[in-house]
């Protein structure tokens, strides 16, 4: 049966029959017909059950401008978000490298936007912001308000780990990355992306992302990221409080025999990534 919610101004029409999808699809692709904003409307999602529907399960909450996960069933979290055009659009901000946060074995280009493993260590000043065993590096600007959002091409990368960390992370030594340790971020090791929220959590692609989007809500505590070709969400960061500076993070990994000698770039977001398949 078609999903079809009629009101005095506008439908909001969804998909004509059932869809079967993994994490990382469109679960629900639907849109407002007429083509106008739902940046300031209510949209609850939730899931019926028969026979008894004042036991409906909520999968998803978007009220005020904000996205809400407070009273979200457990086994949702982290697999939905409401991905609104000019929401994201309107936070992009402009991310480059910060070369005296970079190990010295990245190489990192004239204009701050890529970064790749290099054969040779560089005799670079043992500052205190500087990773020193994690091949990292961290954005030159951090945010302690308000919403970003940036794109990283992962294409032609066998292994990387992008997200974001808090000011305060431990840059000497062996690095475990978790949120307990100030970190939010997705990798890929081995063909197998996982997001690393303390207890690794598998994530089952079918499209593999050749770009990938990072959106943080300061105020909301949550990071969520976007397979930006295939337009749709990879897992969400949910729930948290950040009380510090918050900057974008990125381990190029090593080359890997070669097979990983791809850069990380930070890409200009383009506003047609977002128009929405239907």
């Amino acid at each position: 049966m078609a999903m079809v919610c009629t009101f005095e101004k506008f439908e909001v029409l969804g998909p004509s029959c059932a869809i079967v999808a993994v994490a990382g699809d469109d679960i629900l692709p639907c849109y407002v017909k007429p083509n106008i904003s739902a940046e300031d409307m209510r949209v609850d999602w939730f899931r019926i059950n028969l026979p008894d529907p004042q036991s409906n399960i909520r999968v998803h909450f978007y009220q005020d401008g904000r996205d809400k996960y407070h009273d979200q069933i457990h086994s949702y979290e982290g697999r939905t978000s409401l991905f609104k055009t000019s929401y994201v659009f309107l936070s992009t901000v402009d991310v480059t490298l910060d070369p005296d946060t970079a190990h010295p074995n990245l190489i990192l280009s004239e204009d701050g936007k890529q970064v790749i493993f290099g054969d040779v260590w560089q005799d670079l000043p043992y500052n205190p912001e500087r990773f020193d065993t994690c091949v990292s590096v961290l954005g030159k600007e951090g945010f302690s308000s308000g919403r970003f959002y940036y794109d990283v091409q992962v294409k032609g990368k066998t292994r990387w780990t992008i997200g974001v960390a808090r000011e305060s992370i431990n840059r000497k030594g062996k690095i475990t990355v978790s949120p307990e340790n100030g970190y939010r971020t997705l990798w890929l090791r081995n063909g197998e992306y996982k997001a690393l929220s303390g207890l690794s959590v598998p994530l089952s692609l079918r499209e593999k992302p050749k770009k990938v989007g990072v959106f943080v809500d300061y105020e909301e505590g949550h990071v969520s990221f976007y397979n930006v070709e295939a337009r749709s969400h990879i897992y969400s960061f949910t729930g948290y409080t950040f009380t510090e500076k918050l900057y974008p993070y990125f381990g190029p990994c090593l080359i890997d025999g070669g097979k990983n000698s791809a850069p990380l770039i930070i890409t200009p977001v383009d506003i047609t990534d977002f128009h929405i398949k239907h």
